[in-house]
């Protein structure tokens, strides 16, 4: 799922609830609920470890999508708990990411 559209629930699960900690639950619940929906992450289905010019255009318009949504909502309502409503939403993602990047034998690669 594109973070966009992750950030945007979490952003909107933030607006919602007063309080960080159900914030912190719901966006990171929010992110496997959404990744069940079947998608398109914009790379490669054959070899989705290539790193192509397609995949660069497509990450980096989602991360520019994404800057943009936070700044629109976090600029009407500066807020942490917004923050943490976009932060959470992505982290299984950005787990993930550190986990392929490394060995890291204490982050256990989940099944995207």
């Amino acid at each position: 799922m594109f973070y966009f559209v992750h950030i945007l629930l979490g952003i909107l699960i933030a607006k919602e609830f007063p309080f960080l900690f159900p914030i912190i639950i719901l966006a990171i619940v929010s992110h496997f609920l959404l990744d069940f929906i079947p998608h398109w992450d914009g790379f490669d289905i054959k070899n989705p470890d290539k790193i192509s010019k397609q995949r660069w255009i497509t990450g980096l318009t989602d991360f520019s999508i994404s800057i943009l949504l936070f700044l629109f909502f976090f600029v009407n309502s500066p807020s942490l708990l917004l923050f943490a409503g976009a932060f959470f939403s992505i982290f299984p993602d950005i787990l993930a990411g550190i986990s392929r990047a490394s060995n890291n034998k204490i982050l256990v690669r989940y099944k995207e």
